[in-house]
């Protein structure tokens, strides 16, 4: 604004003094500046007006980037930390009651999901950089859009539903982030004393039938429930909770 109403004042009065030494300086002349003068300043204002928007647009996408991050580390990644933190305490407890067998699998699959978490980290703090390197088909993000079929109800305890709620939503990042699937199919089931829920996608499948997904595993197993899955090796996990 200030550039702008500087470089107007100095047209005007280099427009007046030219029109002064040329013996011209009437009313015609005078209004041109005068409107020289409005012009410019409209101009800056203008200018202002479309910087100040910019800024605000500027932090408008800040701020939501900031929320998105935010989700994404709460509902990923803080989660995964969570169950972590549950199965070392599985861990723990299988060696005070001097089950070293199975707490050796139990670290063996923690070991395996931590170095699932730790490729989709970097995957994802190089996307945040802006960094895109040769990385593998396991390894990329949201690379499918699938469809989604949900069928079922629930009707039990809210902290139950939010756990369903999770390994539902896990299932479904599952698909998009590595099973390459066009359909994933979700169904629930509520009985007396327990709930059944299936998931399953038309992707290429898990690669180690012995290994569930272990976040949903872990969730699964929080509540004291059980899960399964498909002994071809496809794509289908198949989860028994209690519903108390």
């Amino acid at each position: 604004m200030k550039q702008t109403i500087a470089i107007t004042l100095s047209s005007v009065i280099l427009y007046l003094v030219v029109i002064a030494s040329s013996d011209r300086l009437t009313n015609q002349y005078v209004m041109r500046a005068a409107y020289l003068a409005i012009a410019g300043y409209l101009i800056g204002l203008f200018g202002q007006q479309r910087a100040q928007f910019e800024v605000r647009i500027r932090e408008l996408e800040t701020r939501a980037e900031r929320h998105s991050i935010a989700r994404s580390l709460h509902d990923g990644y803080v989660q995964a930390l969570a169950g972590v933190n549950l199965r070392l305490e599985t861990c723990r407890e299988l060696l005070a009651r001097e089950r070293p067998g199975e707490a050796l699998r139990e670290l063996t699959e923690l070991q395996r999901g931590v170095a699932r978490e730790y490729d989709e980290v970097r995957v994802y703090i190089r996307s945040l950089a802006g960094i895109h390197g040769n990385l593998s088909r396991e390894n990329l993000k949201d690379n499918s859009d699938p469809r989604l079929e949900l069928n079922g109800s629930f009707t039990g305890p809210v902290s139950i539903g939010e756990q369903l709620l999770q390994i539902m939503l896990e299932g479904l990042r599952n698909a998009r982030r590595h099973a390459m699937a066009s359909l994933v199919q979700i169904e629930l089931q509520t009985a007396q004393h327990g709930v059944h829920v299936t998931i399953e996608d038309d992707g290429v499948g898990f690669t180690d039938s012995d290994y569930p997904p272990w976040v949903i595993a872990s969730r699964v197993a929080e509540l004291g429930g059980e899960i399964a899955l498909a002994p071809n090796g496809s794509a289908r996990l198949e989860i028994t909770m209690p519903n108390a």
